[in-house]
């Protein structure tokens, strides 16, 4: 998942990194959270799986471009864990 683009004078906000192994017949879900103070501006958010695909879907709750705030949820398939990386850029 990629929203918006990394520009001249932007920099890494914050980087998480969100795993959970697989446990029989569950669905798992994690919220990450990033909240700036008011002078911060995001320009792009990434969310890249790492590894072999697991089926996991990503999405935006809320925030996001041109907030100073975001939260992302990740929820797995049923059985089945997830490995992303999280990246945040803004000024």
């Amino acid at each position: 998942m990629y929203y918006g683009y990394i520009g001249p004078g932007d920099r890494l906000l914050n980087r998480t990194y969100v795993q959970q192994p697989a446990i029989p017949n569950t669905l798992q879900s994690q919220d990450v959270i990033y909240r700036g103070n008011y002078t911060t501006r995001i320009s792009a958010i990434q969310v890249v799986e790492l590894g072999y695909t697991q089926y996991a879907t990503p999405w935006l709750l809320y925030g996001g471009i041109g907030a100073n705030n975001v939260s992302i949820r990740i929820q797995s398939a049923r059985g089945y864990g997830y490995n992303y990386l999280i990246d945040i850029w803004g000024r």
